[in-house]
């Protein structure tokens, strides 16, 4: 995917996380902001170079325009990468296309509402190799409890946890969850809900199921509009097909978060 189009930003700070686009490098690199030159070597000047160290674990020296900001992806897991049932789970088909896609291009982290012990296998089958490179895992125990007559054992995920701990890097208007469930999500506005993948007898057989591919493509939408505006058309289309399917949608409320972010996210 071609990236070197994107926007460039011109405000960095130390330990921020960036996306690499050198021009002639062959893939993105995220990583982090170690040291920031400036001219004349005063920090009233501009930003002359920067050195980024990279998930690898190398230093590179980067001027301001070969750096983007990177957006956070914090993926879920039932439901979106995986279909549980008791004591088993399968994977959704084309998951390792989009392991490996995600991590080329985002900072990546797991928050489940799974159980610890429950959820590492799980893990550690869907990531594999990438398992060390994810940012942070969460469990159950990181959920707010949000009990509804439903529910009982109802849980949200409250993003202002992330946001508080990276405050120099991800914020509401680069961090994107993944998630099957909107009413889990704390900001809906920013979230990718994609079609529910369930432990079924259909699913069990057929690999044309294609739901990650469709995340990949509103991914790459976000990377080249540098913005979360793609979102917005993938929640439309979510309850589209939910009606479509006769599925139950999601309160109204719901997209009108979308719909209200409609504004907040797309570029003057």
């Amino acid at each position: 995917m071609e990236v070197s189009a994107l926007p460039h930003q011109t405000h960095f700070e130390l330990n921020q996380f960036v996306r690499v686009t050198k021009k002639n490098a062959k893939r993105t690199e995220i990583g982090i902001i170690s040291d920031i030159h400036y001219k004349n070597n005063n920090t009233n000047e501009e930003v002359e170079s920067l050195v980024v160290t990279t998930r690898q674990g190398y230093d590179v020296v980067v001027r301001p325009d070969e750096l983007c900001k990177a957006f956070l992806l914090v993926l879920d897991l039932n439901g979106v990468l995986v279909a549980r049932g008791r004591g088993e789970f399968i994977l959704r088909p084309h998951v390792d296309e989009f392991i490996k896609f995600v991590f080329q291009y985002f900072p990546v982290a797991v928050w489940t509402s799974g159980l610890e012990r429950t959820s590492i296998p799980v893990i550690e089958k869907v990531f594999k190799d990438y398992r060390d490179r994810l940012l942070f895992t969460y469990y159950r125990g990181a959920c707010e409890s949000r009990p509804t007559p439903l529910n009982p054992y109802g849980t949200v995920k409250n993003l202002q946890i992330i946001f508080d701990q990276y405050p120099e890097s991800f914020h509401a208007v680069n961090t994107i969850i993944i998630d099957d469930s909107p009413d889990k999500c704390s900001h809906p506005d920013i979230a990718l809900c994609p079609l529910p993948f369930h432990l079924t007898e259909e699913n069990t057989h057929h690999k044309d199921e294609d739901g990650l591919l469709k995340i990949i493509k509103v991914l790459e939408e976000v990377l080249k509009q540098d913005s979360l505006l793609p979102l917005i058309n993938a929640a439309e289309e979510r309850l589209r097909l939910l009606q479509e399917k006769g599925l139950p949608t999601e309160k109204s409320t719901f997209s009108d978060f979308f719909r209200g972010a409609q504004k907040k996210y797309t570029k003057k």
